[in-house]
């Protein structure tokens, strides 16, 4: 299957999730409510798991160019 992403389409889509989960841990960390923790646990969990689904995505592409 062909990709049609381009660089900076990449870019995008690797940011979103880190700012993401920089909110969702200030969410459950200021969270007293025990739903609303879980509710953020899962959000964390799901959006690093995207992260790395994309991350893998764009490294069988050679798209990604890591910082480190």
């Amino acid at each position: 299957m062909k990709s049609y992403m381009t660089k900076t389409m990449a870019s995008v889509v690797t940011a979103c999730p880190k700012y993401g989960m920089n909110i969702y841990g200030i969410g459950l960390a200021t969270a007293i409510d025990k739903n609303v923790r879980v509710f953020y646990k899962r959000l964390l969990s799901n959006t690093a798991e995207l992260a790395d689904q994309c991350i893998d995505f764009m490294l069988h592409n050679g798209l990604h160019q890591p910082v480190i």
